[in-house]
């Protein structure tokens, strides 16, 4: 299932009819914060990316890499212009930033929020190059 307002779109990720994830996706060039701006691409499509699991009970079951590696594909499938995506967990969260390693996420930044929930948390920024992954095929 996925939902789109103005802003965002929204993705649920289910096993078989239990929801067990959210995703939200949005336009990274569309009032594009400051710490975004070097790391978009110079053609194509850039979208940020956030990740809640949930119910507790699938948290730690090693669900989260081969759903994000399905939900990557797919929303590239869906936008062939898509070339990055980006996500900013917070420094501290060990577990994410792991998994998103795993799926091909790079560190390129960190920053710490000025405004907002997150204020004074620090972050790091990691992208996802759909041309230059471990996933690409290249001919041998």
């Amino acid at each position: 299932m996925s939902g789109v307002c103005s802003l965002f779109n929204y993705w649920i990720g289910q096993d078989d009819t239990i929801p067990i994830c959210l995703l939200i996706t949005t336009d990274a060039t569309r009032d594009t914060p400051e710490h975004l701006a070097p790391f978009l691409p110079e053609t194509g499509e850039a979208w940020t990316l956030d990740v809640l699991i949930g119910p507790p009970e699938y948290v730690g079951r090693g669900i989260a890499t081969p759903m994000l590696e399905s939900f990557l594909s797919h929303i590239q499938y869906q936008n062939r212009a898509l070339r990055t995506v980006l996500i900013d967990p917070e420094a501290n969260n060990s577990r994410a930033i792991h998994v998103y390693e795993k799926v091909g996420f790079q560190l390129v930044s960190e920053f710490v929020p000025s405004d907002g929930a997150f204020q004074g948390k620090p972050h790091v920024l990691m992208a996802y190059h759909y041309c230059q992954t471990r996933h690409s095929r290249t001919s041998a």
